[in-house]
């Protein structure tokens, strides 16, 4: 497992601990604080793609998919955009057509947003749609078509014209994953920097037939597209990866300034009389159990 200095720890994994355990053992080893930007990344370098893993799978289970003599790696870095969803819900969650997309909401608007958005059973994709380019098979010749994004796959219009009546199914979510490309404007000629992926995880060596190769114009727009085609495989899962993360960093909060209370106020008994100690035990045991939860804003 690497860090973002280079350095390399070594963790014993047992096959039942999801990728939000492993991640909050490694804050605690790497002496950092949880906070929703550290991810577990996937680099797959023959590939030239890396994946952002989700909180509830299983770290085992993606690793048994790797080749005996894999290249591949795992790094522990901060990946603003992996919890970006719930910090700035407008960007992803509002239609292309909406007029609040590109504006800054208020806090309370971003968490009533997010709340109706996953209040449903069967959360969808979001409305996600606008031209972007395919890499041509077995070449690295890139064209542009115009691409929509439903819950059950990305579809294209061949003609390269705005209409849904003749989209075709590019590819879909059920057993592909979502990955980002690096360096393809030099290694497949992309036509940007802003590249993603669609392939089964099993695909660890190049195959043009079973690999989707996209790129768009904008950083913002890259991270729209991954973003949905999270949601839509996703749906539900990763909002209650956010939520338990960040009921558990409140926790972790409130057990530290419990902690200080506590140092405080023993300091001050120390000096005085076994009527005053009673008073601080009392004053440390309400703190413990009257402080309220509450869920801490976070900034991208």
């Amino acid at each position: 497992m690497f860090t973002s200095d280079g350095s390399a720890k070594s963790l014993l994994v047992d096959e039942k601990m999801s990728v939000g355990q492993v991640t909050r053992i490694l804050a605690e080893k790497n002496h950092v604080t949880l906070d929703p930007k550290w991810a577990l990344v996937e680099l797959v370098p023959d590939l030239y793609m890396e994946r952002v893993y989700e909180d509830h799978e299983q770290l085992v289970e993606n690793c048994l998919l790797w080749k005996v003599d894999s290249k591949n790696t795992l790094w522990f870095i901060e990946r603003p955009e992996k919890f970006d969803l719930f910090i700035r819900p407008e960007i992803y969650l509002l239609g292309n057509t909406s007029s609040e997309r590109n504006d800054s909401m208020e806090e309370h608007c971003r968490q009533e947003l997010v709340e109706e958005y996953f209040s449903v059973s069967g959360v969808g994709a979001p409305q996600v749609e606008g031209y972007a380019w395919l890499k041509a098979e077995n070449k690295k010749s890139w064209k542009k078509f115009y691409f929509v994004l439903r819950t059950s796959g990305l579809y294209y219009s061949p003609k390269g014209r705005k209409t849904s009546k003749d989209l075709l199914c590019l590819c879909t979510f059920d057993v592909n994953q979502v990955y980002y490309g690096v360096g393809w404007k030099r290694k497949f000629k992309a036509p940007t920097d802003f590249c993603f992926g669609i392939k089964h995880p099993q695909i660890q060596a190049k195959n043009p037939k079973y690999i989707r190769y996209l790129c768009v114009d904008t950083q913002k727009e890259l991270h729209q597209w991954v973003t949905g085609i999270r949601i839509a495989k996703n749906g539900q899962h990763l909002h209650e990866n956010y939520r338990g993360l960040v009921e558990e960093i409140t926790h972790a909060d409130l057990d530290i300034l419990v902690g200080k209370r506590g140092s405080v106020n023993s300091g001050v008994c120390l000096g005085n009389t076994a009527v005053r100690a009673e008073s601080c035990a009392t004053n440390l045991n309400l703190h413990t159990t009257t402080s309220p939860v509450q869920t801490p804003g976070s900034e991208n």
